[in-house]
């Protein structure tokens, strides 16, 4: 006989979910399989105020995922402004070394 929770883990691992949301299904079936049956658990101030809070917390995660890939990018466009800033800063140099060349090659004439 299979046991009950190996069959739980592998239909949670099919999912594409995160690891967090993976535990929090695990618990949630571990509780109903405590309790029998999903109608046998019961409901408490705890789990209330949870689901009560569960909404606000999932949008401040996803607000600081939005802030996370917002300063990633912004890094990646500071990083791509500053490599063209070196890049010009180089071509710069070198049209000068080449001018002070030019004018040193016809005054040594």
């Amino acid at each position: 006989m299979e046991e009950r929770g190996f069959s739980i883990n592998k239909h949670v691992e099919n999912c594409n979910i995160q690891e967090d949301s993976m535990e929090a299904l695990r618990l949630i079936c571990d509780k109903v399989s405590v309790c029998g049956v999903v109608l046998k658990v019961p409901i408490t101030k705890e789990l209330l105020a949870s689901a009560a809070s569960v909404r606000s917390k999932y949008r401040n995660h996803l607000e600081q995922d939005r802030k996370k890939r917002e300063s990633a990018t912004q890094g990646l466009k500071r990083k791509a402004v500053m490599d063209e800033l070196e890049e010009l800063k180089k071509k710069v140099l070198t049209e000068v070394c080449e001018v002070l060349q030019k004018d040193a090659d016809q005054l040594a004439e």
